[in-house]
């Protein structure tokens, strides 16, 4: 196991909030750039604070940050923590969020997935190694949104105690969206404008063919995230997956079937930033998009999950699924800015339009998110199964026949009453 008896501090200490706001970011607005360790105060919080380290986090030590990551500078110049993140860091999915600054202001930020002390290492190092692996792909096309990784440490064996990521640092703050905020409706166009921009540059410059993702045959969209689900049934009859029963997962693929867009089983994957919501976009003071961070959950996926209604604009959890009038006409403007890209996109426009403008788009998007997402699956499994009439024309004996003569099934070593009793 990863070392982990000195960190359960930090995951209690941030449980409550991570809870609330998973795959968030909160930034200090309007923090000096001064380094934490000032007069009074601040130097007895610095001190209090890591010999409370020493005590509880055995080799995590985040203030030999500095001295870790000097080595990614060309001038080997030593930085020095701002916005008071060592003792107060910021917090981002798994991560922990450490800025750095240096004397030409220039400013990094480590990450570091400490809310991931109690995995074993090598999937925190899987992890780290898969956003390195997206960051590197989106430099590579020129993908201008996303931070640039400077360096990284995948191992356990460094002054952190701990593996990280290093990090260019996108300046401004997290987007407030809410009803009333933006309250002038051409800054709110505005976003979304560019939020059309953004999504169209992702696509275009990460597609890639449905048949040679990361040089796999994974088939359409249909049988793509119809494995993800045989997947979670291989895990439930092994004991790995408890949250959820077979049942749930034939039920979802009965309505998986209905979801899919089936002129769009075929469309190219691109790479999911996973987690699109107001906080993970970052803007300046006149609402222009200056990044969009955190991109721990990126990765490929079928282009109408990984096209998916940015979360600031979609319904999260209201079962009737009902549109407020601010929100039918924020997407009302957004599917205008995505038009107006069509002599840019002419491909990929149209695909987006038929997606965006399906009646029930909130239902199918959900219903694809429940294939990949277990807390999404729950949901789905708690709140909305009673809403569709697939749970009635579920045939249970067929489901399981199925499931076992696809390749997931046929390699899982299960048998038919394996799967029955876990239904």
């Amino acid at each position: 196991m990863v070392r982990r008896q000195g960190c359960d501090w930090l995951l209690k200490s941030d449980r409550r909030h991570r809870r609330r706001e998973e795959g968030s970011i909160k930034r200090e607005n309007g923090r000096s750039n001064s380094a934490v360790l000032t007069a009074g105060g601040d130097a007895q919080q610095l001190v209090s604070h890591l010999e409370k380290m020493d005590s509880l986090c055995g080799r995590f030590c985040p203030q030999n940050i500095p001295a870790a990551v000097q080595r990614f500078r060309d001038d080997n110049e030593l930085p020095h923590f701002r916005s008071k993140t060592l003792t107060q860091p910021l917090s981002g999915g798994h991560c922990q969020i450490y800025r750095l600054g240096f004397s030409d202001n220039t400013n990094w930020a480590v990450r570091i997935p400490i809310h991931l002390s109690s995995a074993p290492p090598e999937a925190v190092v899987s992890l780290l190694a898969t956003e390195v692996k997206a960051l590197q792909q989106l430099e590579n096309c020129q993908f201008p949104w996303s931070p640039k990784l400077i360096g990284h440490d995948l191992t356990f064996d460094n002054p952190v105690g701990f593996p990280f990521l290093v990090l260019t640092w996108i300046p401004g703050n997290p987007l407030i969206w809410t009803a009333s905020t933006p309250a002038k409706r051409a800054d709110r166009d505005k976003v979304l404008k560019q939020m059309a921009n953004i999504m169209l540059s992702l696509i275009s410059c990460t597609h890639r063919d449905a048949r040679k993702v990361l040089t796999q045959r994974v088939g359409s969209a249909l049988e793509n995230l119809t494995n993800k689900i045989d997947e979670k049934i291989i895990r439930i009859c092994r004991g790995e997956l408890r949250e959820i029963r077979v049942m749930h997962c034939f039920l979802l693929q009965s309505l998986l079937e209905e979801a899919i867009h089936r002129p769009l089983d075929n469309a190219p994957f691109f790479i999911d930033h996973g987690d699109l919501s107001p906080q993970n976009i970052i803007v300046d003071s006149e609402y222009n998009i200056t990044g969009i961070i955190d991109w721990g959950p990126a990765s490929y996926q079928p282009f109408q999950l990984a096209a998916s209604l940015p979360r600031f604009l979609a319904i999260e959890h209201s079962v009737d699924l009902a549109l407020s009038l601010m929100l039918q006409k924020d997407r009302s403007k957004f599917l205008e800015a995505l038009t107006s890209e069509s002599p840019r996109s002419p491909t990929i426009v149209p695909m987006l339009v038929l997606m965006y403008s399906a009646p029930d788009v909130d239902y199918r998007r959900l219903v694809l998110e429940a294939t990949v997402s277990k807390g999404r699956h729950k949901w789905f499994a708690d709140e909305l199964w009673t809403h569709s009439e697939s749970k009635k024309t579920v045939d249970v004996r067929r489901e399981v026949d199925d499931f076992l003569a696809r390749q997931s099934g046929r390699s899982s070593g299960l048998a038919v009453s394996d799967v029955m009793k876990c239904l």
